[in-house]
């Protein structure tokens, strides 16, 4: 049975004459609650807020720091009334878990705050990690029909740019590994040992063993190398009129933030930057079947505008869901995370618990140190969260997961 999360809403308001913030909390219709801290934020120093940001860009975080740094975050905004609702509201009432959505937009200076980080030192731990307490930020945009995926395979496109004027991405390599690690055909011996591997270390459950496997035949994956936007336009529009439209768009590549504005950096016909503006790509990506556009998008000068701002254009046309990262993205992180999230989801997993579920086996396949499951981000505009119902392939499962499989 499909979760059904109850939302955590959280909104805050500036009161500048005050010199202070309100936090405001919704949860099950019950009585909205507040509470006011002072905005200059006492629990959280701004020196560590500047680490917190060095930790993430070189991609490690120490895991005490990580721990206490994330508990300080918790104790800023879970204060008073607020904590009082989310701790009645977690034993219990909500049985399928709650879903943490933060309001956007958010002041300023609350803005380039890691809230990936929340961390409950007495329930959950860190937030975002457990599927019973997914983090979202949330997107109020305008609301545009947009179905789910039909019964099928998860159908995806990659779309790699790396412009000859720009440091190197390797793209090729990393969407030939995601293609690898989730089409169906490339499900041999050594992935499913893998896979086998991987979930063990992190659960024991064999029906979630037996779930990961399968996941594992319900993701069709097309690359778009070199992509410019003349080429980009034509594959979506190809895909559109054959009937197959894409319900992801997953870019790899370069982006950038000039005066608040994101831009991505395609090709032009010499294979120099082409860039083109949030709004531009947003619009390219109205099409009825997407339900999700993932940026993994490197040299980001200034990461939170860039990804606010792309998030915001391709919410605006109606996608549902925008998954960012919030930092440069390890390659080892860039294909482990899309193999489990797409799996997760593409298996039934509301879109919050796959990337919960994604950031655990981050975890246990890391260096403790490592900071890979802090740096994506999901912005959404529905409030209702995002399931796939898919059917599984008529081609046959590996046998050995059909030898796993209860008959």
């Amino acid at each position: 049975m499909v979760r059904k999360y109850e939302n955590f809403t959280i909104s805050v308001q500036h009161l500048p004459d005050e010199g202070s913030y309100e936090i405001t909390a919704e949860c099950l219709g019950l009585e909205p609650v507040s509470s006011t801290i002072p905005d200059d934020l006492p629990t959280l120093d701004e020196r560590e807020i500047e680490l917190v940001g060095l930790w993430l860009e070189r991609g490690r975080i120490d895991p005490e720091f990580a721990k206490d740094f994330g508990t300080r975050l918790f104790q800023t905004v879970f204060t008073d009334e607020i904590l009082v609702l989310f701790r009645r509201v977690s034993a219990g009432i909500a049985p399928d878990g709650l879903r943490i959505t933060l309001e956007y937009p958010l002041p300023p200076a609350l803005v380039d705050l890691p809230w990936e980080l929340l961390y409950d030192a007495d329930g959950e731990g860190f937030l975002a990690r457990s599927a019973d307490t997914p983090v979202v930020r949330h997107l109020p945009v305008r609301e545009i029909p947009h179905r789910p995926p039909d019964k099928g395979p998860l159908r995806v496109l990659v779309v790699a740019a790396s412009p000859k004027d720009r440091p190197l991405v390797s793209v090729v390599q990393e969407s030939a590994e995601i293609a690898r690690m989730l089409k169906p055909r490339s499900f041999d011996l050594r992935d499913t040992i893998g896979v086998v591997y991987r979930h063990l270390r992190s659960e024991r459950s064999p029906r979630g063993l037996v779930q990961r496997l399968r996941q594992r035949t319900l993701v069709d994956i097309d690359i778009l190398s070199g992509a410019t936007k003349q080429k980009l336009q034509h594959e979506l529009l190809a895909a559109k009129n054959a009937g197959t439209g894409y319900h992801v768009v997953h870019f790899i590549g370069h982006g950038s933030a000039e005066a608040g504005v994101g831009k991505l950096l395609l090709l032009d016909e010499d294979g120099n930057s082409d860039p083109i503006t949030a709004k531009a790509f947003g619009e390219m990506m109205d099409e009825p079947t997407l339900n999700l556009v993932m940026f993994n998008a490197c040299e980001t000068a200034v990461p939170q505008p860039f990804m606010y701002s792309v998030a915001e254009a391709t919410l605006d046309q109606g996608v549902p869901a925008v998954l960012g990262m919030q930092a440069p993205v390890p390659d080892r992180l860039a294909v482990d995370f899309a193999r489990d999230f797409y799996g997760a989801w593409a298996n039934g997993e509301p879109i919050e618990s796959a990337l919960a579920y994604a950031r655990q086996l981050v975890v246990s396949g890391t260096p403790g140190t490592a900071a890979d499951w802090v740096i994506p981000v999901l912005y959404m505009s529905p409030t209702e969260g995002l399931a796939l119902e898919l059917e599984q392939p008529s081609k046959p499962p590996p046998l050995l997961v059909r030898a796993l499989t209860p008959a």
